[in-house]
């Protein structure tokens, strides 16, 4: 255990220090370019904003939140790995500077959360949902954060009672033959149990249109899933449903 400690640290230490050096880097070449090329303008904002900013003496007592500081040193350890891959000129695609800046900002999330236990506020950007629309989810722990989501802005807006989103769990698939794009090799005793289970899901949606009636249907999507794929496509057919990516409601 101790051991495997070591090692953790080690490649957390090694991963900090190639960043660093990277950043380091850029600075001394931001440098060069800005060389020359002063206006006489004083940039007093950002000493303001500087004088502003906590430093570790506002520190407060607390408790250390390991598995969020855990998450972070994992997603710094992935980042460090463009730095080799990418060498020597550290310019990323598309593609993967979305991959590259999903890392980034999810360490930035959990570091977020490690320096919140120490008295180190972070604004939180509020997300308004509708809260007449119907939100189709592929699991069920998505009904709880779309109800934290909400029950946030509804805080902010000063709004203290209580009240849940109309949300459906598919857990799955809408449509039992989807099952079988995702699993091939699906038997087919499952699949009566899926396809039990889907008619359910869809008798529960269209109770809720018909006693409800929701200003729209959403389907939680997340980018790259399969199973939400396939849900997306069945509900954009049996019920207008939309889009609303979970990078929206920036979970990582």
């Amino acid at each position: 255990m101790d051991k495997q400690l070591r090692n953790s640290q080690e490649l957390l230490k090694k991963s900090i220090e190639s960043i660093s050096k990277l950043e380091q880097e850029k600075l001394i070449e931001l440098k060069k370019q800005n060389m020359g090329n002063k206006n006489g303008a004083e940039n007093g904002d950002s000493a303001n904003t500087k004088n502003a900013e906590k430093t570790h003496k506002d520190a407060k007592a607390g408790i250390i939140n390991i598995s969020e500081l855990k998450k972070a040193a994992y997603d710094l350890i992935e980042a460090d790995e463009y730095v080799y891959k990418k060498a020597p000129n550290h310019e990323l695609t598309k593609e993967e500077a979305e991959e590259f800046t999903k890392i980034i900002l999810g360490a930035q999330k959990s570091l977020n959360n490690v320096l919140e236990a120490f008295g180190f506020e972070q604004e939180k950007t509020i997300i308004n949902l509708d809260s007449e629309a119907l939100y189709l989810v592929s699991n069920k722990k998505l009904i709880k954060i779309l109800n934290e989501i909400n029950e946030e802005a509804n805080k902010a807006m000063g709004i203290t009672l209580k009240t849940n989103l109309n949300i459906i769990s598919t857990e799955g698939v809408l449509e039992p033959e989807d099952m079988l794009v995702i699993n091939p090799k699906m038997p087919e005793k499952a699949l009566k149990g899926i396809e039990k289970k889907c008619t359910i899901t869809k008798e529960n949606i269209q109770k809720i249109i018909d006693n409800k009636k929701p200003t729209a249907i959403f389907v939680v999507f997340k980018e790259g899933d399969k199973a939400d794929e396939l849900i997306l496509k069945r509900a954009e057919a049996l019920y207008d449903a939309k889009k609303l990516p979970l990078e929206e409601l920036q979970i990582l």
